[in-house]
């Protein structure tokens, strides 16, 4: 039994991934987007193959044809809508409560899809989450947040996080993760308090503003005043948001991490994410990715992938190389060694 920390290496480099990235760019262009199927495998195997856990990494397993039938399915749909919504537009309400209706549906596959087609050490993984579930948290809990004015968007993370890890498996091991609901809210209510300051800042910025605009000026100088105000003020709102967004993001990912196991809570796993360091981390990066015209975005997503590798970590509790012998039969005996790659990935997910 061993209870020693192993931490998860990732081996991209920014100079091989832009090999990749510009050749899956200009052949997305060049086919009008049809090869951007084949363009998202090449990246999943890029990403996933150099993502190690104690000298194993993982892989992915789908093919373009896959991914670009699934893409098929959509194209169709919004060909449809449009088709339909043109001859007869009273329809478009009732098609697009349709969509919106099946959209449960298609997470719970493209979940499985991806899970199916997802190996480490060449243990295939599996997703064993209900289609009714997937209603309850995509389409039915959400309906619920709303009419409580999303205070209680606590327990529709949690809960989206227990179906996802809960049903998901590697091999026939199963993972799971447990939390209160404490620390859920914890994190909303760091990300409102942080919204509050920014309002108690800002609105009384811009009401003072409002009260100093001279009207014997005439409506032209008094709307410049207002602009010069309002537009940073409106730029500024964006950038909370996206720093909210990347901090809730996060902290969820880093308290999930602390409480997953694996096995029947044989192997835990632990995160030292910083969600301040994520926030500078992607603000940089989309700075120096605008300034190079987009030119820099692998060197980007390398920098944002190798630290989320360095801050994971797994804590097995027994021997990982018995573990994986133990699952590869127990696999193999379930006539599992290649799974069941029902389903179909139309870009939804978790």
């Amino acid at each position: 039994m061993s209870s020693q920390k192993i931490n998860v290496e990732f081996h991209g480099t920014a100079r091989e991934w832009f090999g990749i990235w510009i050749v899956n760019i200009l052949l997305s262009i060049l086919t009008v987007g049809i090869y951007s199927a084949w363009a998202k495998v090449r990246t999943k195997k890029y990403f996933y193959q150099n993502t190690v856990i104690a000298g194993r990494n993982f892989d992915y397993h789908a093919t373009g044809g896959q991914i670009f039938a699934g893409r098929l399915i959509i194209i169709g749909g919004v060909i449809a809508y449009s088709i339909i919504t043109s001859i007869a537009p009273l329809f478009a309400p009732v098609i697009a409560l349709a969509f919106a209706f099946l959209m449960p549906y298609f997470i719970a596959k493209s979940i499985k899809f991806n899970a199916s087609n997802t190996s480490w050490a060449n243990v295939r993984m599996g997703f064993d989450g209900s289609i009714g579930d997937s209603y309850l948290i995509y389409l039915f809990y959400p309906f619920l947040t709303a009419l409580t004015l999303y205070t209680t968007a606590p327990f529709l993370a949690r809960a989206r996080a227990r179906y996802f890890f809960n049903n998901y498996r590697l091999g026939t091991s199963r993972f799971s993760f447990s939390s209160g609901i404490g620390p859920f809210y914890k994190i909303f209510g760091i990300a409102l308090a942080i919204f509050v300051v920014f309002g108690a800042i800002s609105v009384p910025l811009l009401i003072s503003t409002l009260a100093m605009s001279d009207f014997s000026r005439g409506a032209a100088a008094n709307q410049g005043a207002m602009i010069a105000v309002i537009l940073p003020l409106y730029f500024a709102l964006i950038l909370i948001l996206i720093i909210l967004a990347v901090l809730v993001q996060t902290m969820i990912l880093r308290l999930i991490m602390n409480k997953m196991t694996l096995g029947g809570e044989v192997h835990r796993f632990a995160s030292s994410l910083s969600a301040t360091r994520m926030v500078w981390i992607t603000i940089s990066n989309a700075v120096v990715v605008i300034i190079t015209l987009g030119l820099m975005t692998p060197w980007a997503q390398i920098r944002k992938a190798r630290y989320i590798a360095q801050c994971s970590h797994v804590v097995p509790n027994e021997n990982l190389d018995q573990f994986i012998g133990k699952t590869e039969a127990e696999q193999s005996a379930l006539g599992e060694a290649y799974v069941d790659i029902e389903g179909i990935d139309v870009g939804f997910g978790i």
